[in-house]
């Protein structure tokens, strides 16, 4: 559940739920940081909490709205620059040492959007990818501060979650994940070592027991709904039921790196919760489309960021009838970006990249077990369902909502087709 509490903090007064360190001092180095600016100082502040943590693991958001003057460069009137105002969310993550699994994913996604975004950002020159970061911090606490996106008219996508995004929203996705594949491969050719953090994602580790617990519940709960769906359930729900312990280990070699082959910075999480896309104000036309929230990015195909988006977010229509068209686009785009970047590497032809999706075939079944329904829910519904391996209550609502059955058994039978459920 997400919710939005003001909370005002002006001139340095205190609040029970704010925290200590998130004052007039702080958010002076975040805007002199993210700013180039050493003169900025911070006259105001006031802060919105806009995500309490649905659990032990999950984030804490705020959005604050600071206002702020630059010093002058000299006494000259013409040289005093007026009071202006910047709109920052500070992402609070999980802390490292009290939750060990999470570690990696929570230094990964500081290092990704204080380091690694930005040097891909800059190779491609004008092109955004994700929100500007102003400031980050590893310890004593995980955080990052970011401009906030709504200000440069970015918002969720305004069509139905429920049913997906349309082909147009779709492409516009494609055109932002090969910009950012392509401006990954020219910064690993520079710098190999850049790379490092992004070796391995959640379902890259088969020892993790968060992950264990997670694939095991949601497919024996998803099989035990699906048994009761009438005219399918008998020919789908033991098959379900037998990927019980044999999912992860293949997702597992779905993922991994293979050195001789092309491989990317994927985003890992490319779903409907991680778009923002900006909108034509007189035509109300979908433009451009930015990705948020690079926890589970990864370095390895491209085809991890293809299935993970495809199998979760297009409207159903999108995904039986233009997956090839999108894929086509995606194709174009990395190839035009990779030749305008002077890129040594060879990217894979449109038919290798279509053979590595059936290959890496396991990786689509999983994104479509755990957020499809999330996506197809009523209401508002978070990821953090997922990692708690008890709520069965409320994943069998979630599995048992009427869009998603028709979703997934369109999508069993195309794994059945190319052989994902044996």
């Amino acid at each position: 559940m997400q919710v939005e509490l003001r909370i005002h903090a002006n001139g340095g007064s205190k609040h029970s739920d704010i925290p200590e360190w998130l004052d007039e001092d702080f958010l002076q180095l975040c805007m002199q940081s993210g700013e180039g600016d050493p003169t900025i100082r911070v006259m105001k502040h006031d802060v919105t909490l806009m995500r309490l943590p649905s659990s032990a693991h999950s984030t804490v958001m705020y959005r604050v709205s600071v206002e702020f003057k630059r010093r002058p460069r000299s006494r000259n009137i013409l040289d005093f620059k007026p009071q202006e105002t910047r709109s920052l969310i500070i992402k609070l993550l999980p802390k490292p040492t009290e939750f060990t699994e999470l570690h990696q994913e929570v230094d990964k996604e500081v290092t990704a959007l204080s380091v690694t975004l930005p040097a891909i950002t800059k190779i491609l020159g004008l092109f955004a990818l994700t929100a500007q970061c102003f400031y980050s911090e590893k310890s004593p606490r995980a955080l990052i501060v970011m401009d906030d996106l709504t200000k440069s008219d970015f918002v969720r996508g305004k069509m139905d979650r429920q049913r997906g995004l349309d082909f147009n929203h779709c492409m516009l996705v494609m055109q932002s994940m090969a910009a950012l594949h392509a401006g990954s491969v020219a910064l690993y050719e520079k710098d190999k070592s850049s790379m490092n953090p992004f070796d391995h994602n959640r379902w890259c580790k088969e020892g993790n027991s968060m992950t264990k617990d997670l694939v095991s519940s949601t497919v024996s709960d998803l099989a035990d709904e699906v048994a009761t769906w009438s005219n399918f359930g008998d020919k789908y729900a033991d098959r379900i039921r037998a990927l019980r312990d044999t999912l992860l280990p293949r997702v597992n070699a779905a993922i991994s790196r293979e050195g001789s082959k092309f491989n990317v910075l994927n985003h890992g999480g490319c779903w409907y919760n991680n778009l923002m896309f900006r909108y034509n104000s007189k035509t109300s036309r979908v433009e451009e489309a930015l990705l948020v929230d690079f926890a589970n990015s990864v370095f390895a195909s491209p085809v991890i960021d293809l299935q993970h988006f495809l199998f979760s977010t297009p409207t159903d229509e999108v995904r039986l009838h233009n997956v090839n068209r999108l894929i086509q686009h995606y194709h174009r785009e990395l190839v035009l970006n990779l030749e305008k970047l002077k890129v040594k590497t060879k990217p894979p032809t449109k038919e290798e990249l279509m053979e590595e999706m059936e290959e890496r075939g396991a990786y689509s079944v999983l994104v479509a077990f755990t957020l499809l329904p999330i996506i197809t829910a009523e209401g508002s519904t978070s990821t953090d369902i997922l990692t708690d391996p008890h709520i069965v209550s409320e994943k069998r609502k979630m599995y048992a909502n009427e869009q998603f059955k028709i979703s997934l058994k369109r999508l069993l039978q195309i794994f059945d087709s190319r052989g994902h459920l044996e």
